[in-house]
Formats: structure tokens, sequence, C-alpha cells
């Protein structure tokens, strides 16, 4: 369990720092910059939940949780590509 909990440690700290590039450009046009910073809350989170030692108590499928992270982004300059990439 201790690298799925670093995985999902890294992934925090990913999703803090696209938190904090947020922070620092102009805000995007459509709201999308509210958006993103509200998808970022809710998969830190999310994540912080799974990290927890008593989320099995709450639900016994977080044992389940674990493995290598896959993180990817797709945007239509740069099309799809691997953050954390498969192992």
């Amino acid at each position: 369990m201790a690298s799925d909990r670093a995985s999902l440690l890294a992934l925090r700290e990913l999703i803090a720092d696209t938190d904090l590039t947020l922070e620092t450009i102009p805000d995007l046009p459509q709201n999308r910059t509210a958006h993103c910073r509200e998808n970022l809350r809710a998969a830190k989170g999310y994540i912080e939940a799974c990290c927890s030692p008593v989320a099995v108590e709450f639900d016994g499928e977080c044992e389940m949780f674990g493995g290598h992270i896959h993180v990817a982004t797709i945007t239509p300059q740069k099309g799809f590509r691997w953050i954390i990439a498969p192992i």
C-alpha cells in the first residue's frame, strides 16, 4: 500500500502545482478557470479520502485502490499527452 499511497500523494502534488499555475495566468475565457479550480478541488478531496487510513472503515472498496496512477491531458493544440504514463 505504501507505493499506492506515494502515487496518490504525487498526484496530489501535481494538482497543487496545477492550481498554482491557474493562479498565475490570466483568467481563461468562459469561466474555465473557475471550472478548472472546482475540478481540482474535487480531485484533491477524492485523493485525500483514498489516502485516509480510515477510508476502508467507511468503504471496503478503498482497500482495492492502488497501483500505478495514470494521468493524461488532452488539448486541441497538443492532442493526447501522458503526464504520468503507464509502466
